[in-house]
């Protein structure tokens, strides 16, 4: 499978020894990593999506104020050209969003940049006080994509220097690679069904996130097209919103994604506002109903986007991200070979997540990576 779009000779890659590998999927509603020492070395986090900037002195007094360390994860910030940025599960805490509103790029930096020393802190005992030199793969969306030279510029630019909560980093890059959402689910598909099977087929990857819906083709083992919209999950959210009082969305997206296809009330309960007992029970149905109504509304606007995009010459479609789970039902689809979210294995690392299928893109975009990065026999899934 190749993922070029030009003729252009392609960069040689870099093959001085690395130290470490990151895979990272900036996804709306978590940011997904994978990052390792060596093809069997290796741990899979999620962080939530949140980056907010900060005054360096509220980040001091917010340490200094903290008892206990808690996870390197919950308590990432990092300062780049002279602005500090609370990452995650902390940024969250300072009433940070998650930039839904922003193009990815915007806000992708401060996430790497945040992931790299959670990995440092990870393996600090493999590492030691080695300089990181990093092989780095990332996805963005297809039509962010188009923008990928200069993301790279900005991201090795960012490596030469930065503080952290230990203090100041250089990391130094050796290959950099950048791959339109969905890349990684289509290497896996490649690795479980053979290059010769993608070779004779003209197969879509269709991705449901929580931002955006992205369309990406592969003719006959060639990728060449891409295409997006903004009908994320976080569209259904809002539509909800709109039918309802006092939601916020993070909270009801969550409460959604849990309750799932058949609207287990159990998980929408700690969004409901009224505590008197008939108007709460009344405040369910009314989120139950609006949801139902909502859901159908937005399931049409997906399949309309989809069947207008999708080329007449696909044959095989593969359904994947986080609100394919939750939809469960595509009958737009029903006229191609469909794989389901399920149909695509990953490590069992990965599943001990309990987070779906929404790490199938960065798990194949890993298992691709350490190939490159550690040249040994690929490890079976």
């Amino acid at each position: 499978m190749t993922a070029t779009t030009t003729n252009k000779p392609r960069k040689k890659r870099n093959t001085r020894t690395v130290n470490l590998v990151l895979a990272i999927d900036f996804g709306g509603s978590l940011t997904k990593l994978v990052g390792g020492i060596s093809q069997n070395q290796y741990v899979a986090m999620t962080m939530e999506p949140e980056v907010v900037e900060v005054t360096e002195g509220g980040i001091r007094l917010h340490e200094k104020n903290a008892i206990g360390s808690g996870r390197p994860k919950d308590r990432s910030w990092v300062k780049l050209n002279g602005k500090v940025y609370a990452v995650g599960y902390l940024a969250r805490q300072f009433l940070g969003d998650a930039g839904l509103w922003k193009a990815k790029t915007e806000i992708a930096i401060q996430k790497l940049l945040a992931a790299l020393w959670v990995m440092k802190r990870h393996w600090s005992k493999q590492l030691g006080n080695k300089r990181i030199r990093i092989d780095l793969a990332c996805l963005l969306p297809p039509g962010e994509y188009q923008e990928k030279t200069e993301f790279e510029a900005s991201v090795r630019e960012a490596l030469e220097g930065f503080e952290s909560p230990d203090g100041k980093m250089m990391i130094s890059c050796n290959n950099f690679y950048c791959f339109p959402e969905g890349f990684g689910v289509l290497s896996n598909f490649e690795y479980q069904w053979g290059q010769d099977f993608l070779k004779n087929k003209v197969c879509a990857v269709v991705m449901l996130g929580h931002r955006n819906s992205s369309l990406m083709v592969c003719h006959r083992g060639r990728v060449n097209q891409f295409d997006s919209s903004e009908l994320g999950f976080i569209q259904l959210v809002r539509k909800v919103i709109q039918r309802t009082a006092g939601l916020e969305e993070t909270s009801l997206s969550e409460a959604m994604a849990m309750a799932g296809h058949d609207i287990d009330p159990h998980y929408l309960e700690p969004v409901l506002r009224h505590q008197d007992p008939v108007m709460r029970k009344q405040e369910l149905e009314n989120l139950i109903e609006a949801i139902s109504i909502s859901r159908q509304e937005y399931l049409i606007l997906l399949e309309e986007w989809i069947l207008k995009t999708i080329p007449s010459t696909v044959t095989e479609v593969v359904l994947c991200g986080g609100t394919a789970d939750y939809l469960e039902e595509l009958p737009a689809l029903s006229q191609f070979r469909l794989y389901q979210p399920g149909d695509i294995k990953v490590p069992y690392l990965f599943s001990q997540l309990n987070i779906g299928n929404r790490m199938t893109d960065v798990a194949g975009l890993w298992d691709w990576t350490i190939e490159r990065s550690f040249p040994v026999s690929k490890k079976t899934i």
